[in-house]
């Protein structure tokens, strides 16, 4: 047998078992766009105790197989350039595809896209989904931008201009991402916590990093009355120069979800895919 032969043998083989790979693929993302169907005729509350009920598999899976529904084309074309992957490295590798995929969090802008900006970074949007299904709505972004609230979709946002940290904030429902830049968390926690108390929002969920270690930490958990520490850091995505959203890769820290209000339980049902959810009890 000739090595061109042997060659062409070796390439079918290849072609063939990457088809093999695609069509597990496929079967991931199929499965992920059965539980979408199954999520939306299920009311409030019901879809994850009817996955850990119904399926031989758990809630984190039932998550992983609807990241794969969503990017299905860019698992498919992954998959075309690495070749066999599984769902732990596909999931690492997945690429946030567009901005309309995604939701801002933080609100300062930077022009200089070779920085490392983490007060222009964005989460994706079932974050923000997630948040909007425990609230009912979202009335109010403290900490956002024009160009932002076109994916938050708060009924009233304020930009850095308007300075959420001098003026009192109008909305039964917040939510919260303030820039993670130095000196603005702690004093914005003294804001959330001071405006909370005033009664100027009913329900509130704040998302930052997870730094157990600092005062204005232990400020807001004293006040919350659930939390979501996520299991992993976020993959936070930012604007590259030519606008596309792109992973980043600059994130050192773990998130932390806190949320003030009366749904606690519906706060730890929409979390719950993303890390370790519970009520607070401080007293």
């Amino acid at each position: 047998m000739s090595i061109k032969t042997i060659t062409s043998q070796a390439i079918k083989h290849h072609l063939s078992g990457i088809e093999k790979i695609k069509n597990g693929a496929l079967d991931w993302i199929a499965c992920g766009e059965c539980l979408l169907k199954i999520k939306t005729e299920l009311g409030h509350g019901e879809y994850l105790p009817y996955i850990e009920a119904n399926f031989p598999f758990n809630r984190v899976q039932a998550s992983r197989y609807v990241r794969f529904a969503k990017q299905g084309p860019a698992l498919l074309a992954m998959i075309d350039e690495h070749g066999a992957l599984s769902q732990n490295e596909a999931l690492k590798l997945l690429p946030a595809a567009s901005s309309d995929d995604m939701g801002y969090v933080g609100s300062i802008t930077s022009n200089d896209k070779s920085k490392r900006d983490s007060d222009n970074w964005h989460t994706p949007n079932d974050v923000v989904d997630a948040a909007r299904n425990v609230m009912g709505s979202i009335d109010l972004d403290p900490f956002s931008s024009s160009e932002a609230n076109t994916r938050i979709k708060a009924k009233t946002f304020y930009t850095k201009d308007d300075d959420a940290l001098t003026r009192d904030w109008e909305g039964d429902t917040v939510f919260i991402n303030p820039p993670y830049g130095r000196g603005v968390m702690p004093k914005a926690a003294d804001k959330i916590i001071e405006q909370y108390q005033a009664g100027a929002f009913k329900q509130g969920i704040l998302l930052m990093n997870n730094t157990t270690d600092t005062t204005y930490f232990h400020k807001l958990r004293r006040i919350a009355n659930a939390v979501c520490f996520t299991e992993g850091r976020i993959a936070f995505v930012s604007p590259a120069e030519d606008g596309v959203m792109k992973q980043v890769s600059g994130n050192t820290r773990g998130q932390v979800l806190f949320y003030f209000g009366d749904n606690i339980q519906g706060f730890i049902d929409a979390y719950n895919d993303l890390g370790w959810c519970m009520e607070v009890h401080n007293g």
